[in-house]
């Protein structure tokens, strides 16, 4: 059967290109586990760096507001 079109709930294998691209929601060949947690190293590296490139050098807490105001229960 060939699927021109569906989201990743309801695909369980794709091939592209002949090749087994994803399997159960798994990229094949690819350890997610590992991938994210480089990707968190390379964000928390990444903006570790602004304080040195942003004028006036503020803190990361000055430099990247929250978009939420806390909720604290009264």
């Amino acid at each position: 059967m060939l699927v021109l079109d569906a989201s990743g709930r309801v695909t369980r294998v794709a091939f592209v290109d002949g090749r087994l691209s994803m399997y159960l929601g798994q990229v094949a060949g690819m350890d997610m586990t590992a991938a994210l947690q480089q990707a968190q190293r390379q964000f928390e590296g990444l903006r570790a760096k602004y304080p040195h490139m942003t004028l006036g050098n503020p803190a990361e807490n000055q430099i990247f507001l929250t978009a939420y105001q806390a909720f604290s229960p009264t």
